[in-house]
């Protein structure tokens, strides 16, 4: 009976028999084991079947009505939560940041009708995704009409929301936060509540084991492939709700933080503080690496309207903006700017198209921002605040679409001058931080005087310098969020695509790209397999030698050649025709780019060898990159 939770041909496995062992004292591992003594392990949960007469509370599984929810569970966890741990589960450390925001309207369920939100008025959310198929939604036309008593009263099944510009903190505020992460639109409803929704289809494997103990199998799902864990929209909701009912594969469960789940629920998570997600909130410092994590998941999730990207992730940047000095530029730290400019995808991505043709007034997301994008980053080939190689090369400026204003990007010099000066010893500290003598292994080979830097509002984390943070509220960014085009002056130059793709790594699709006899000068790092679309009018003629690419230089960037440790993430680390005679690999991080109508569009970004670059046909431009 247990031969089905095993992913191998047990046939020929020789077992001689199955052994359940306790872990955690309420969950079992399954172990088949062989002749030879030899055991495989089956990684399906299996809990201990709750006692009924409730003496032995660490057993939690428990033999549940297949069609319908338990009767006041739900009440019962919220209660208990209230009760024994209410502080903890209040913590979101997301929203501490968040300005305290009620809802416009709310539905009252007593007078089924729509009613004006009140200040500080306990409310609940409700996350769940659209959905292609017609649903009743809330309008300005029927609005007058849904404020009437029991206007849901006949709907009350298929009620919908439009999206709310609030969200997060909307979400943040509730009491409770309802999830219906199954079903793959609005329709689906929540089932399982006996008199009010259709009965749900839960499927359990009951195990009888030595001594009268029993185990329970529950039919598992993969949260991340149900439709609401797909969407855009419902990320934020996610980490923005405190406490949070999750109907999923036919099952309801209560996740929140307090430590002591009480007896036999259907399923209690509990929610830790050390994941990517929590933790860029947690800290008072800026945390790149962090949030590079969270874009990362995020970017791989749908919109029906793509130019939504960046609107949905706008409550996890304005948090963000009290820990990151200078804020965001269309989902990039302006802190870390040059660093963030330089963001490669994990696998190829595609662009983001608006759902609707746009107007002379009106411009699609950025193609230089990850968010113009889908797709997950590679989060383990970008730079970490730790040891950045990246150096600035030009002076960027942000403007809006319509707007001709030009604002300096400042706060990248401004981290290079403390840098410099932490990295030297030299120079007045800004406030809150401390510099310590250090003997361990140096921030640079070449380096002479090595210091280490603590901030006050952390002392247990170590820097090689100081950064700029966010001290009060004075040095909160201007609102330059949704400045979509980005302006300098730099070089380019122009280049020929390799042959063939390459990579160290199977799912970074890589391109050499080589001058005009043929000499190869660097590397790029695909991002849709598109080919130019560009006027060749526009462009020199290309050869016989592949695709030619107009090259935009950034910035520059080096590695120590027998120094670093994970040089495997640069793709053309070990490419054979890489020279090596120097003790650092110095290059400049540049963006193959196609014009139209005045603008430059990023289509790959790579390196190229700084020797190499010197040596091309360089040219000066005015850089606009939308």
């Amino acid at each position: 009976m247990f031969r089905p939770y095993f992913d191998i041909d047990l046939e020929n496995a020789h077992i001689s028999e199955f052994q359940a062992s306790a872990r955690c004292r309420s969950s079992v591992n399954l172990f088949a084991k062989r002749v030879n003594g030899r055991k495989l392990f089956s990684a399906w949960s299996l809990y201990l079947a709750f006692d009924t007469d409730r003496r032995d509370p660490t057993r939690r599984g428990k033999i549940l009505n297949p069609h319908w929810i338990e009767k006041n569970i739900i009440r019962d966890w919220k209660r208990d939560c209230d009760g024994r741990n209410n502080k903890g589960c209040q913590i979101c450390p997301a929203a501490r940041r968040l300005t305290s925001v009620s809802p416009s309207w709310l539905l009252d369920t007593w007078r089924l009708c729509l009613t004006p939100g009140v200040a500080n008025a306990p409310y609940v959310a409700l996350s769940y995704v659209w959905g292609k198929e017609p649903f009743f939604k809330t309008t300005r036309q029927n609005l007058p009409r849904l404020e009437l008593d029991q206007a849901f009263f006949e709907s009350r099944k298929r009620l919908g929301i439009p999206k709310i510009k609030n969200m997060a903190s909307i979400f943040t505020n509730a009491t409770v936060t309802i999830i219906a992460m199954q079903g793959a639109d609005a329709n689906y409803g929540l089932r399982g509540l006996r008199d009010i929704s259709e009965p749900r289809n839960l499927v359990q494997e009951v195990f009888t084991l030595e001594k009268g103990s029993s185990v329970i199998s529950t039919q598992q799902q993969n949260e991340g492939r149900n439709p609401w864990s797909q969407r855009g929209w419902t990320f934020q909701e996610q980490i923005f709700a405190r406490r949070q009912l999750v109907f999923s594969a036919d099952r309801v469960q209560w996740n929140c933080a307090y430590m002591t789940p009480p007896p036999a629920p259907e399923l209690i998570l509990q929610r830790t503080q050390t994941q990517y997600k929590d933790r860029v909130f947690s800290t008072s410092l800026p945390d790149f690496s962090g949030y590079a994590e969270l874009v990362s998941q995020y970017n791989d999730r749908q919109f029906t309207f793509p130019e939504d990207a960046l609107d949905a992730l706008f409550g996890i940047t304005s948090v963000l903006s009290h820990k990151f000095y200078g804020g965001f530029i269309c989902g990039l730290p302006a802190l870390f700017f040059d660093m963030a400019l330089i963001w490669q995808p994990e696998d190829t991505c595609e662009r983001r198209i608006p759902s609707k043709p746009l107007s002379s007034t009106e411009m699609g997301l950025p193609s230089r921002s990850w968010v113009g994008w889908k797709g997950k980053l590679d989060t383990w080939g970008h730079e970490t605040i730790s040891k950045p190689r990246t150096i600035p090369l030009v002076q960027w400026y942000s403007r809006s679409w319509n707007k001709m204003n030009l604002a300096a990007i400042k706060e990248p010099l401004k981290f290079q001058v403390l840098k410099k000066r932490g990295l030297e010893g030299v120079g007045n500290l800004p406030p809150g931080w401390t510099r310590i003598d250090y003997h361990g292994v140096a921030y640079e080979p070449e380096l002479q005087t090595r210091y280490i830097y603590k901030h006050d509002c952390d002392p247990t984390t170590e820097f090689w310098y100081p950064i700029p943070l966010c001290e009060t509220q004075h040095s909160l960014p201007r609102p330059r969020g949704t400045d979509k085009l980005l302006c300098c002056r730099t070089q380019r130059t122009w280049a020929f695509l390799g042959q063939g793709l390459y990579s160290l790594a199977s799912h970074h699709p890589s391109i050499s790209i080589r001058n005009t006899r043929g000499t190869w000068i660097g590397e790029l790092r695909w991002h849709d397999n598109k080919r130019s679309t560009q006027n060749p009018s526009q462009r020199p003629p290309s050869s016989e030698m592949g695709e030619l690419c107009e090259l935009v230089a950034i910035s520059r960037g080096y590695f120590y050649e027998e120094w670093e440790f994970s040089l495997f993430e640069i793709g053309e680390w070990n490419h054979k025709e890489r020279p090596r005679e120097s003790e650092k690999y110095e290059y400049y991080n540049v963006l193959w780019v196609e014009w139209r109508d005045g603008i430059a569009y990023r289509k790959s970004c790579g390196r190229a060898m700084k020797s190499a670059w010197g040596c091309q046909e360089l040219e000066w431009v005015d850089l606009v990159l939308g």
